[in-house]
């Protein structure tokens, strides 16, 4: 038989002296179990168990106990500890469950490093029930590098309403410890923008991100600056990068950016720099080398498109025998214009530095002006090379276009042969060539001859060859047939 309390109320008062003790360090259900004598006695096992959960460093979990009744009423108060690991957890705190609070029960707690006992008891007659009566809220600490750590629940004790004590058995829980995910740096390359323009930005997170990846949500305080609203950092990847695209501005302004995760937030300021005004950056001419009378064509580069208005590009140099307009106009959006260096004839070569500019920076380049080069012979041909009529047509023709007055050619035979050619054949003004014939006298025997033409120097050759003509052998065949009558 159990020791039967004569007065149940005079007990639960005494509760109020037990938790002072408990205050003070002792078990007060400890000195319960001492007074009870427990022989005679049976009672089913009731359990207290502790849930496990899920955290991230630096954050805290809440774990619940959950008291399972074996058989019959359950207990009227508990008492257990918690004991913990003080490098992954700094801290404990806990609060009365949904069933301790249904029986008008309370929590009190108190330990030491690594262990902490608590206390669930009210100033009543009414007994526990299946539930949770108690949930511990645990911190991580910050600088674990624990991926899990277990809690166990010792030194587990009931007490019923008769004052005897109940074994209670007990299982601990498992915190899943996982780094904290947040973001440490936000970087933007170039710091300063000339708008139009974009920017790369780097997000950069604390930890390698988990398998899954990490979405960092991204904003821009500025209408001016267009960015995704959230970028994703790679299973394994501690950094994303995204484009930051800035309008046109009038003036120089700034915008913040921010990315974050996790109520972690980090933010980067960029510069926005109005367009720069367009300058000459290039100014070529081709060719380079002008014999007059000629032309070359000149391009003008621009560093930027000219505006909507286009732009006026100055051009500078010129002398009496090379002309080019004033200025240049390039049209808006476009980066490049051209005109034309006119050149006249000159005596000698020289050079004649020609200018672009716009915006107070300039471009120049030399042009290389020659006389004409002297006209020489290319060819000379004739057709037919074997005529069996008296005429040829031959043409003769020059390196390049005949000078105003026109090329004089002059014509000769180098063997002596009965053929006519005229002393010299002209070449008309701005003509690369002329024709002329050449009449052949009868003969009675076939013979070659060479025909030269002669120009500044230059000559150049061609052979026809002659046949009998048509006359001579008529003649002898009246000949023959004159004999054999």
């Amino acid at each position: 038989m159990g020791l039967i309390v004569q007065d149940v109320k005079r007990f639960f008062l005494s509760l109020q002296t037990l938790h002072a003790d408990f205050r003070l360090g002792r078990s007060p259900l400890a000195l319960v179990a001492v007074l009870v004598t427990a022989a005679g006695c049976s009672f089913g096992q009731d359990t207290i168990s502790l849930s496990s959960g899920y955290a991230t460093v630096g954050s805290s979990v809440s774990l619940g106990l959950t008291l399972s009744i074996a058989s019959g009423s359950g207990p009227a108060a508990l008492e257990f500890t918690y004991a913990y690991s003080t490098s992954d957890f700094t801290s404990v705190s806990v609060v009365a469950g949904p069933a301790a609070m249904a029986a008008g029960k309370s929590v009190a707690c108190n330990g030491s490093s690594g262990s902490y006992t608590c206390l669930v008891y009210g100033m009543n007659n009414t007994t526990l029930t299946n539930g949770i009566v108690a949930t511990a809220i645990f911190t991580v600490s910050p600088t674990t590098r624990s991926q899990s750590s277990s809690i166990q629940v010792i030194n587990s004790m009931g007490a019923m309403l008769d004052a005897s004590s109940v074994s209670v058995h007990a299982t601990g829980g498992q915190v899943t410890i996982s780094p904290q995910y947040t973001v440490t740096a936000l970087t933007c390359a170039p710091v300063a923008i000339t708008t139009p323009g974009s920017a790369i930005c780097t997000v950069t997170a604390s930890v390698p991100a988990p398998s899954q990846g990490l979405t960092v949500t991204t904003a821009s305080r500025s209408s001016l600056v267009i960015i995704p609203s959230s970028v994703a950092i790679g299973a394994g990847a501690t950094t994303a990068t995204f484009t930051a695209s800035a309008a046109a501005v009038a003036g120089k302004s700034t915008a913040v950016l921010s990315a974050s995760l996790n109520g972690g937030s980090q933010s980067f300021t960029l510069t926005l720099a109005p367009p720069s005004p367009p300058t000459v950056t290039s100014f070529s001419c081709t060719p380079a080398s002008v014999s007059g009378p000629g032309a070359a064509t000149c391009t003008v580069g621009l560093s930027a498109p000219a505006p909507a208005a286009g732009a006026t590009v100055a051009l500078g140099g010129g002398t009496t025998v090379i002309s080019i307009p004033a200025s240049v106009s390039v049209a808006a959006g476009s980066t490049t214009v051209t005109f034309t260096a006119s050149v006249t004839a000159v005596t000698t070569s020289t050079t004649d530095v020609l200018s672009a500019s716009l915006n107070g920076i300039s471009q120049t380049f030399t042009l290389t002006l020659a006389p004409p080069a002297s006209l020489t012979l290319a060819a000379l041909s004739c057709n037919p090379t074997s005529p069996s009529k008296t005429l040829t047509f031959c043409t003769i023709t020059l390196s390049s276009v005949a000078p105003s007055g026109g090329a004089s050619v002059a014509m000769q035979l180098m063997n002596p042969a009965p053929i006519r050619v005229p002393d010299s054949v002209l070449v008309h003004a701005g003509s690369t060539s002329a024709q002329f014939y050449i009449k052949t006298v009868d003969v009675t025997t076939t013979y070659q001859v060479t025909l030269k033409a002669s120009l500044n120097g230059s000559s150049v050759t061609s052979v026809v060859s002659h046949t009998e003509g048509f006359r001579s052998a008529l003649g002898r065949m009246i000949s023959r047939r004159r004999a054999r009558a």
